[in-house]
């Protein structure tokens, strides 16, 4: 256990607030932004959180348009040229789905907003 003094407190404060700032910084990119909302003939999505403390918190949301996110067209293309019909007709299947994840982790510190970011990461790499 250390007991700081004095300047030490206060350098270890400023930096620890610094840390924080840096962290709440981080997270602010994996928020969503409004064109990242998947869109789908007929269904509207709209979903958001208001951290209790500033920018981080537990509760966050993912999503994953797949047009987007793997440009689908570029895919089919590229499949029905090397005559991969099955693939096209995956890919196709695709071009009308999305990906939410709502997670809701317990707690409203920085520590918990850690964890749904390595579900945001974890989430996005298994898409």
């Amino acid at each position: 256990m250390y007991i700081l003094l004095g300047s030490q407190t206060s350098d270890s404060l400023e930096q620890l607030t610094g840390e924080l700032k840096n962290f709440q910084d981080i997270a602010n990119y994996i928020v969503p932004q409004p064109g990242e909302i998947p869109t789908l003939n007929g269904i509207d999505v709209y979903g958001g959180t208001i951290p209790l403390n500033g920018v981080v918190g537990g509760d966050h949301i993912i999503y994953v348009d797949f047009k987007k996110r793997y440009d689908l067209k570029a895919r089919i293309k590229r499949a029905a040229a090397e005559k991969r019909l099955d693939v096209v007709e995956a890919l196709e299947r695709c071009w009308k789905k999305a990906g939410i994840v709502v997670s809701d982790v317990a707690g409203h510190h920085a520590t918990d907003a850690l964890l749904s970011a390595m579900l945001h990461q974890a989430f996005l790499l298994g898409s």
